[in-house]
């Protein structure tokens, strides 16, 4: 048995949230966050799985203007 700790990635992109600004790439809050769709990732054959949470959720969201996201959670 083991436990690891891991930064987990993911990137997609949703063309309903393109956006034209002075600025390419938009971070996104966690209030923000939670209103927008995530995919519903998993381990497969995974025994236990927990999300580390400390004072605020460990997760960055970052909004580039061609409406690419990229998910990042410890």
């Amino acid at each position: 048995e083991y436990t690891i700790d891991v930064f987990f990635r993911q990137s997609w992109k949703d063309e309903r949230l393109r956006f034209k600004g002075p600025m390419q790439r938009l971070p996104l809050n966690n209030l923000l966050a939670s209103k927008i769709w995530t995919p519903d990732t998993f381990f497969h054959n995974g025994k236990k799985s927990i999300a580390h949470n400390m004072t605020t959720p460990n997760k960055l969201l970052r909004l580039e203007d061609d409406g690419t996201l990229l998910y990042t959670m410890r």
